[in-house]
């Protein structure tokens, strides 16, 4: 039973720490999302001088920003996995160039289980460590709310 419990815990925890990795793509789809909202209004409305896009403008500079200081917070972390390890490769080209799982595979010449087992390994030395450990502590909003949207 104990067992159970630690397994479960352990998926708990990985899957906060995806969500923490995760946060870079979405606010950069986010961003991609205002800047195609913002093209089309500017093209709706081009005749229209009196409309105000700044508001939107400023969203997006915002989003850009976030999405800069979520890159830097999650490369510090990653820095922490061993350099040119298979686990690190695996963690940066799927939270930091957000390439697709057959992507991934298909780069470093792996199938999907083994792919998979490396990148587990990889976000369980990260958990061992007491900086990510503190990180999600730090950030609330991951340990709160079930199914967060970044």
């Amino acid at each position: 039973m104990a067992k159970n419990k630690e397994v479960r815990n352990q998926a708990d925890e990985r899957r906060l720490l995806k969500q923490y990795l995760t946060r870079y793509y979405r606010l950069n789809e986010r961003q991609a999302i205002l800047q195609t909202r913002l093209a089309q209004l500017r093209h709706d409305l081009r005749r229209n001088a009196d409309v105000d896009t700044s508001e939107i403008e400023a969203e997006i500079q915002g989003q850009a920003e976030r999405a800069k200081d979520a890159a830097q917070e999650i490369i510090a972390i990653l820095d922490l996995l061993p350099p040119y390890s298979i686990g690190r490769a695996i963690v940066e080209y799927r939270h930091i160039d957000c390439r697709e799982w057959l992507d991934i595979q298909e780069t470093l010449h792996m199938t999907a289980s083994p792919c998979y087992d490396q990148y587990n390994r990889a976000l369980d030395y990260l958990l061992r460590c007491k900086e990510v450990r503190a990180a999600l502590k730090l950030d609330k909003r991951f340990s709160k709310r079930k199914n967060a949207e970044f």
